[in-house]
């Protein structure tokens, strides 16, 4: 996408998604919780979009609340010939979708966009054996998550708390309104023109001179290798007979549970993009590795992204330790870290 494209930023299909707020959206993990996105979020503390960055097969698959018809329940399509006037089948390709949602301090910013997304009229059910599922405490079954828009991972930008700059006022004319979808289509309002030019810039990398490129690119490259990693366990112990199910949006300790039969193995999964193997454990994940030593495996996998190398290992009791099949000792250096948590006493002011 060159400058030149902003000569027209009317031309590029795009369109608007409100969604709750979350750090990752990869599921509800390691105290990434879900803030604001309405009444269903309110109710149960989760809402679809939780997975809207969570990659699977090279693609990631999101959602926002497309609202109903009048008196049913029965969901709206999306006007896609808003999106492009040449617009006649059920799904749309080539589509910028931007992600927006409410900051917990207030104001609705960017948090993100699918480049060369598609966008469906109708909601799709969840992909293949992706890691999309909803425990609905008032149902006995799991609920898969559907999808309205998916593209490919390597286009789908999430951007950093702080990197999350373009305002998207709420009030006045052409706004968002109580609406989930914004198509800002309209070259006569002001305001549309200014947020796809903005939109635009950020895609290009130009929006904010000081943003650190780099890291966000090893952000994404990093979200890639995890689930390269998680897929090639995932097809290690499906292939050896086990039934393998992600709990890694219930933050247990592990990441996969593998059973046959009687048996459980809790499975925890670090990718990496090179050849060594060099990991880190959460608090959490080294107290459920000591705690569950006979059925935890520490899973690694090298070179993820490249010539996957799997790793499994668990604990032995003739060498009193962790080692794999293939005969790696593993050395566990313990480490020491502080949570710090900064509180208003009241008092007076640090001096600046």
């Amino acid at each position: 996408m060159s400058v030149d494209f902003l000569d027209d930023v009317f031309a590029k299909p795009m369109i608007f998604f409100r969604i709750g707020w979350m750090e990752r959206y990869r599921g509800l993990n390691a105290g990434d919780t879900i803030k604001g996105g309405g009444s269903f979020v309110e109710k149960h503390q989760f809402g679809f979009e939780a997975f809207n960055f969570l990659p699977f097969d090279g693609r990631v698959y999101g959602w926002a609340m497309p609202g109903t018809k009048p008196n049913t329940e029965e969901f709206r399509e999306i006007a896609l010939q808003r999106i492009d006037s040449g617009a006649n089948g059920d799904s749309l390709d080539g589509v910028v979708a931007v992600w927006i949602a409410t900051a917990p301090e207030g104001g609705a910013y960017v948090v993100g966009w699918y480049d060369d997304a598609t966008i469906y009229r109708s909601p799709q059910a969840s992909p293949g054996d992706a890691r999309r599922v909803f425990r609905n405490p008032d149902q006995e079954e799991v609920e898969s998550v559907g999808y309205i828009t998916s593209g490919p991972a390597s286009k789908a930008v999430l951007l950093l708390k702080d990197e999350r700059i373009i305002h998207i006022p709420r009030r006045g004319k052409g706004t968002f309104g109580q609406a989930n979808l914004w198509y800002a289509d309209d070259p006569e309002i002001p305001l549309h023109r200014e947020v796809r030019e903005k939109v635009l810039l950020a895609i290009q990398g130009t929006i904010n001179p000081r943003r650190n490129i780099g890291r966000t690119q090893d952000v994404h490259r990093k979200q890639r290798v995890e689930s390269a990693a998680i897929d090639a366990v995932t097809r290690y112990y499906t292939e050896n007979g086990y039934d393998v199910r992600s709990v890694e949006s219930d933050n247990v300790g592990w990441d996969l549970e593998a059973t046959l039969g009687d048996r459980m193995l809790r499975i925890e999964v670090k990718g990496l993009s090179g050849p060594d193997i060099a990991v880190e454990l959460t608090p959490n994940e080294y107290r459920m590795m000591q705690k569950h030593r006979q059925s935890y495996r520490l899973c690694t996998v090298t070179s993820a992204l490249d010539d996957p190398q799997l790793e499994v290992f668990y604990h032995s009791n003739e060498w009193n330790g962790w080692g794999s099949s293939s005969g790696l000792r593993l050395t566990i250096d313990e480490i020491i870290s502080a949570r710090c948590t900064g509180r208003n006493t009241g008092g007076e002011s640090c001096p600046a």
